[in-house]
């Protein structure tokens, strides 16, 4: 239960105890009325020195605990023991056992994190036009001017055939401008790629601009792989252990926050993979050459992925392994069902642990024409499956590629290199989601939670080429850049909650060159580097620690499912560093709510623990409404006369001294026969004036107490 987000512990303790104190002292105070109020005109001097003890507040507690059961036995001694005094008497002790019991209540006050104020945001955190501006040039190189950059769209194309061999798709009508023209991206729904924009893009500067205007920028992943879910530039990325997911148009979250984007646009990419149980090692102790060994038998059909992958990846599994087979000796099967290869294997050795494109022998004849045969028959099922048309003009490439998982291995007491080969496989797919997307404490992202929408999702392809005329004018050759793609999401409750597209070829860690417009472009190519299927990780340094797993030099398990998570994080850097959210449609999306989840300090409170407060309240009010009794019935008039007398031995001068003022009368103990005041008259001589009564009285007999 929260009872503050402002005031703390301290403030809070402070303020209930000065509060029990003045309800303490108070209820004392007014008790002390109370018992004057029902004080008898005619009592024994048991009764008296009670009330004289209670109205002075000298041992009260005590002889007031001896009086009531007294007075309960009916033994006190007086004529009449008026009721109301007897719970009058009562009450003023047990208030102030109530007020020491009110300290069980703080037992329930604890320190704690609540919410704090929700906030209203946008992508990329844009909610003013610099901020929008800013956006915008960030994801250009720096000195370039947005006016010289030109930004296009296209809402149809249609299919052309030029000639023989020569297809294009063909904007019916393009749009142009540039990216420091806000109005032109106004307009944009937030499930439209062309929010989107490259990053590192500028002008390209060419001798036919006046025919062909473009622009150039980056495609590919950075230097490391994304291994934890992350917001940049507008775009969370979540890596898991079967592929990747991104969810466009975030706002920058600081730690613990939350923010819901409903119809949000999302790109999926799923990867799965199948040992092929063909494996490779060689000693680190020895100059021989390395051996390749194939499974007959136990577990070596490993798989993990998406379920509709699995059997089409089972299939290429066997045939890649039919491939293989000829290169081992059929008569050196050993007692673990394995088969040796003939010849030393000639796979890349590598101690780190790593994921590597892997390529038949040359022994097989014709190995890669038919391993390009089986990865085109693993990529025509796939399609199949996920209802992708084998269009005539499709340029996609494979949806499946072989992958080695190496490093080094312990066995047998020795230290090796080793590897297993693996098919792997993997597919896009663009969604409308509802999407939750929060921080912890430190600020890193939760897990995403989302569900996918009905909808309809629109494919708009354009090339972007030139003609050119050559042979003295005789032919005409067409020069292709980066085709325009554009993918926008409808809402549509009948629609599908899946929609897989095709994948092209990646284009990794190089600039390239196209219009330079939405995310299309990179949307469809991520997938290809998952599965590396252009073959670009291990062949450029730019590239070549992205195929590095975090186990380094460690003894690595054969375990498939780290490639799966290693794709998914290498699809993740691909996204977030070749894309941007374009700054000026960020600035005019409608702002979404940001609600806290917690790091604000607060004060809580365990309910239980409050029933420590209940007796002093109970006793308070009981109090309160008792004094208001006596003042409406006028029983309240005459008690501070009352108060005057019963203070001290004011009742008893009369007794004592009958012709003598209170202030000329002189009183001395003498403790025989017993402890008592003595009256002194004038002249007699005081003996051990200085002596102390308390000294005196404990020299002498006992006092006999009621």
């Amino acid at each position: 239960m929260l009872v503050s987000s402002t005031l703390t512990l301290g403030q809070i303790t402070f303020i209930l105890r000065a509060a029990i104190q003045i309800l303490g002292f108070g209820g004392l105070f007014l008790i002390g009325y109370i018992i004057l109020a029902n004080s008898p005109r005619t009592a024994s001097i048991k009764t008296h020195d009670v009330v004289n003890r209670a109205v002075s507040k000298s041992t009260f507690t005590k002889s007031s605990l001896f009086w009531a059961l007294a007075a309960l036995r009916g033994k006190t001694g007086d004529p009449r023991t008026p009721a109301r005094l007897v719970v009058a008497i009562v009450l003023s002790v047990m208030y102030g056992a109530f007020v020491s019991l009110s300290d069980v209540g703080f037992l329930g006050f604890h320190a704690c994190e609540v919410a704090g104020p929700s906030s209203f945001d946008r992508p990329s955190s844009v909610n003013t036009r610099d901020q929008a501006y800013n956006a915008t040039v960030n994801a250009t190189i720096a000195g370039n001017k947005l006016t010289s950059i030109p930004a296009y769209r296209c809402s149809s194309s249609t299919y052309t055939r030029f000639g023989e061999n020569v297809t294009e798709h063909v904007c019916d009508s393009w749009q142009n401008s540039t990216y420091a023209d806000a109005e032109f991206f106004s307009n944009l729904n937030s499930t439209d790629s062309d929010v989107l924009m490259p990053r590192q893009l500028r002008h390209y500067e060419q001798s036919r601009s006046q025919i062909i205007d473009f622009n150039t920028f980056y495609m590919g992943p950075g230097v490391h792989r994304v291994e934890q879910p992350t917001v940049q530039n507008g775009i969370a990325v979540f890596p898991h252990e079967q592929g990747v997911r991104a969810v466009f148009g975030v706002p920058i979250l600081q730690p613990q926050r939350s923010v819901t984007l409903d119809k949000a646009m999302a790109l999926e990419i799923d990867m799965g993979c199948t040992k092929l149980g063909i494996y490779a090692d060689t000693s680190l102790d020895s100059i021989s050459g390395g051996t390749d060994f194939f499974a007959t038998n136990g577990s070596w059909r490993s798989f993990v992925g998406p379920s509709y992958m699995e059997d089409i990846l089972s299939k290429a599994a066997d045939d890649i392994r039919d491939l293989f087979r000829p290169i081992f000796n059929d008569s050196s099967l050993d007692s673990n069902g394995f088969l040796y290869g003939i010849n030393a294997s000639s796979f890349q050795e590598s101690t780190a642990a790593n994921v590597m494109v892997v390529y038949p022998p040359i022994e097989i004849d014709s190995a890669l024409d038919k391993l390009d045969w089986i990865k085109g028959n693993c990529t025509a099922s796939l399609r199949s499956r996920l209802n992708l048309p084998n269009d005539e003009d499709s340029s996609a490439v494979h949806f499946c590629n072989m992958l080695g998982l190496g490093g080094t291995i312990l066995a047998d007491g020795g230290v090796y290199v080793g590897m297993s080969r693996m098919v792997c496989a993997s597919a896009t797919q663009v969604n409308m989601v509802s999407a939750v997307i929060s921080t912890n404490t430190d600020g890193s992202l939760n897990p995403l939670n989302f569900t996918r929408l009905p909808s309809d999702l629109n494919h708009v392809r354009a090339d972007f080429f030139d003609v050119r005329s050559v042979n003295n004018g005789e032919d005409m050759a067409y020069v292709n850049y980066i085709p325009y793609d554009r993918f926008t999401l409808s809402d549509n409750p009948e629609g599908q909650t899946s929609h897989f597209i095709s994948q092209e070829e990646d284009f990794s860690s190089i600039r390239t060159q196209g219009t330079g417009s939405g995310g299309g472009s990179v949307m469809i190519r991520v997938g290809s580097l998952m599965i590396d299927d252009g073959g670009h990780l291990s062949g450029e340094p730019a590239t070549a620690a992205l195929g590095l797993l975090k186990e380094g030099n460690d003894p690595i398990g054969f375990n498939v499912s780290l490639v799966p998570k290693w794709g998914g994080e290498l699809g993740a850097s691909y996204i977030i560093n070749s894309l941007a959210y374009t700054g000026w449609a960020a600035e005019n999306r409608p702002a979404f709510v940001v609600r806290s989840t917690g790091g604000k300090l607060a004060t809580c409170y365990i309910p239980p623990y409050a029933l420590g407060f209940l007796p002093l309240i109970v006793a308070a009010i009981f109090v309160a409404v008792w004094v208001l009794f006596l003042f409406l019935t006028s029983r309240i008039v005459g008690m501070k006369n009352l108060e005057y007398l019963y203070g001290g031995m004011t009742p008893f001068w009369g007794v004592i001294s009958p012709h003598t003022t209170a202030q000329d009368t002189i009183l001395g103990w003498e403790n025989n026969p017993k402890p008592h005041l003595q009256l002194l008259v004038q002249g007699q001589p005081l003996l051990a004036g200085d002596e102390t009564a308390a000294r005196y009285i404990h020299s002498g007999s006992p006092v006999e107490k009621y």
